[in-house]
């Protein structure tokens, strides 16, 4: 029998199924022994690949005097064929920075088919893993809990798609408050009125008005 197993090159590169083993018995004897040797040369001199050949367990005393009287190497051991960890072909998924958001990296699993991605430091450390199933569960616990802390403005202009009408004010870098999302309605009968707020509305000038004259942190 033989096994194709990978080894390294020269320059420390794994390369895989360059290299065949030819084993017989597990507890070998001599006829084993000769025909791993035999067949492993019959398939060196036929081919370009590179064939060895070994043994799988231990070699008698007889063995080793007739390899000796006849001039040949005692075949290489080979304790097991277990997959190592130079064997497996890893998935190489990209990785985000922490700042991303998490909109971004949803589009990215959605369009790569991937269920999960690495998210990394600055330095390019590991920082934690993001899933699908993560989003998801974020997603649902906004319905319950709306209020946001210290929300990059970089991320939310990205994620809206948006831009900044106020440019002459006071900058900001982050926003917080309860995020509200204003009806059309009378103004007697608003939906807000605490500045703690993030109010998200349309082309509603009422709405507006009163926003900005209660200060809230942010309108959308």
């Amino acid at each position: 029998m033989w096994y194709g197993l990978p080894h390294n090159n020269a320059k420390g590169v794994t390369q895989y199924m360059n290299r065949i083993y030819v084993t017989g018995h597990r507890n070998p004897d001599t006829d084993s022994i000769a025909a791993a040797i035999s067949y492993a040369a019959l398939r060196n001199a036929l081919g370009n690949r590179d064939y060895v050949a070994a043994h799988l367990g231990h070699i008698s005393d007889e063995t080793k005097r007739l390899l000796d009287r006849f001039g040949f190497q005692e075949p290489v051991t080979i304790s097991n064929v277990r997959t190592q960890v130079r064997d497996l072909d890893f998935d190489t998924p990209p990785a985000l920075n922490s700042s991303v958001t998490m909109d971004r990296a949803w589009h990215i699993m959605r369009d790569q088919d991937i269920s999960a991605m690495p998210i990394i430091n600055e330095d390019g450390t590991l920082y934690g893993m993001l899933s699908a199933g993560d989003i998801a569960a974020y997603s649902m616990r906004t319905i319950s809990d709306r209020h946001v802390d210290a929300l990059p403005l970089f991320n939310l202009l990205s994620v809206i798609e948006g831009r900044i009408l106020n440019d002459g004010a006071e900058q900001v870098d982050r926003v917080s408050g309860v995020v509200t999302i204003a009806l059309p309605q009378s103004c007697d009968n608003l939906l807000f009125s605490d500045p703690d707020s993030i109010i998200l509305c349309g082309n509603q000038p009422d709405m507006i008005r009163r926003a900005l004259d209660i200060g809230v942190q942010c309108i959308i």
